[in-house]
């Protein structure tokens, strides 16, 4: 009896190539997708004749960087830099496809990173900053490596601005010591700022503090102090392995569906087509 199309495809992307057992298939086909479709564009808050642009590209190696960069300098400056993150599980949400892939609780994927920071006007003390954060999944290991990037003619690196990383409870904070002094540069452990992720529920929230130093830290704008914000965590969903069988199984009654009717169709067609 002849295969339908649709089922002959979905039995041919399920069979494991030569040597590789099932799930080791099944993660490269989920790598190489995933990474055909792993750059995002910036939505930056700068004026529009200072516009930071820029996109997230995969490495080989595991990084994943954002690179920022002013299409025009008309206007207010902007900042323009870099951070990367270390991921340690790529595309694992996609492996949970039968009882032999990791669950979808496990895996650990991160899409996407930005950041953006302008200076309304002369390169004067005023700085302001808006830095996002955007993660596509609760279940997040991901560790601040590096840090390179430019205020006015300043560039700022984790050698001078104290920038750490740590885990508390449920909670990924990420510390910046410092105080923006003018174009001069940033004074390490002048001041902390916390971006706090609440993991385990998804709410986000941004909290700061004063460390006994002179000065402080304030969540809106001020001359010669940065300030940061707009902290945003979003979880999206994740199918469960149950979903990905009903998936699987779902293709797989298509197809049989089409080609029994199409076995009844040719039948009929001889019946009907045979001398009496």
């Amino acid at each position: 009896m002849p295969t339908s199309p649709t089922l002959g495809r979905v039995s041919a992307w399920l069979r494991p190539r030569r040597g590789r057992t099932f799930t080791e298939s099944m993660k490269r086909r989920a790598l190489r997708a995933f990474r055909r479709s792993a750059s995002w564009p910036i939505a930056s808050p700068c004026p529009a004749r200072s516009i930071v642009g820029g996109r997230a590209s995969p490495r080989v190696n595991g990084w994943w960087t954002r690179d920022l960069a002013p299409t025009s300098r008309d206007g207010p400056e902007c900042l323009e830099g870099r951070m990367r993150f270390r991921i340690p599980a790529v595309a694992a949400a996609f492996l949970a496809v039968s009882a032999f892939a990791m669950p979808a609780s496990a895996a650990t994927v991160v899409k996407a990173f930005e950041f953006t920071a302008n200076t309304p006007g002369a390169l004067t003390p005023q700085h302001a900053g808006s830095f996002r954060f955007s993660f596509d999944d609760v279940s997040l290991a991901a560790t601040l490596e590096a840090v390179d990037f430019a205020i006015g003619s300043t560039t700022f690196t984790t050698a001078n601005t104290g920038i750490r990383s740590a885990t508390i409870g449920p909670f990924v904070v990420f510390e910046l010591g410092g105080l923006a002094n003018g174009i001069d540069g940033l004074n390490a452990a002048t001041n902390d700022f916390y971006l706090l992720f609440d993991l385990a529920l998804g709410n986000p929230f941004f909290d700061h503090t004063q460390t006994g130093f002179a000065g402080r830290v304030l969540a809106t704008g001020e001359n010669g102090r940065l300030a940061m914000r707009e902290v945003t965590v979003a979880a999206a969903a994740v199918p469960e392995p149950g979903a990905w069988a009903l998936m699987i199984l779902g293709f797989g009654g298509a197809g049989a569906m089409l080609r029994r009717k199409g076995g009844r169709l040719t039948r009929g067609w001889l019946r009907s087509g045979s001398p009496a």
